[in-house]
């Protein structure tokens, strides 16, 4: 399987996270699958200012050239992308937001209704299905738990994708990596 992982971590404040991460990976690498992390606090990557470029003047292209289309290319030609973050104040870090903002580039500005929701187009054919894989706080509680699920499950209608698994990254890696591989 072809993975993508997106790193929203802050090596400097969670070496920890790092860590496990990096015990996962090459976890997945042992079983044979292809791995491509972007580690965004390494990246120069700016923040949506909704301009729309990405809409009607370069329809596909963020009109910022900071290194996202080399991710948009790894996260459109994987089988699985892999959100990675700490709960930072009860949802994932400003550094993952910051990436999941940018996807618009990859849907089209029209509309159709799912289930009466508005949602927009799918811009290309294939999309990846995704993974969350956190680190609790130490206060996170079941409802902030929640709201970062029901969100991802909203970015994922409006990716045309699946949200896959919710995982925490103090879990075995056993039992992440069975979560993450299975159909």
């Amino acid at each position: 399987m072809n993975i993508c992982v997106i790193d929203g971590n802050s090596k400097s404040d969670n070496p920890l996270f790092e860590e496990r991460l990096e015990t996962f990976l090459n976890a997945l690498k042992k079983a044979g699958h292809q791995i491509t992390k972007w580690t965004i606090e390494d990246m120069d990557l700016r923040f949506c200012n909704g301009c729309w470029v990405c809409w009607t003047k370069k329809p596909g292209h963020c009109v910022f050239d900071d290194g996202i289309d080399e991710i948009y290319k790894s996260y459109l030609s994987s089988d699985l992308v892999i959100f990675a973050s700490p709960l930072i104040y009860g949802f994932t870090s400003a550094l993952l937001k910051k990436l999941t903002d940018r996807l618009i580039t990859l849907i089209h500005p029209y509309i159709f209704q799912i289930n009466g929701e508005c949602h927009h187009e799918a811009r290309y054919e294939k999309y990846p299905k995704f993974g969350l894989l956190l680190q609790r706080e130490n206060d996170s509680d079941d409802e902030d738990i929640e709201i970062v699920r029901n969100i991802y499950k909203r970015i994922s209608i409006s990716l045309h994708s699946e949200m896959k698994f919710m995982q925490w990254i103090e879990n075995p890696i056993e039992e992440i990596i069975d979560e993450c591989c299975s159909n």
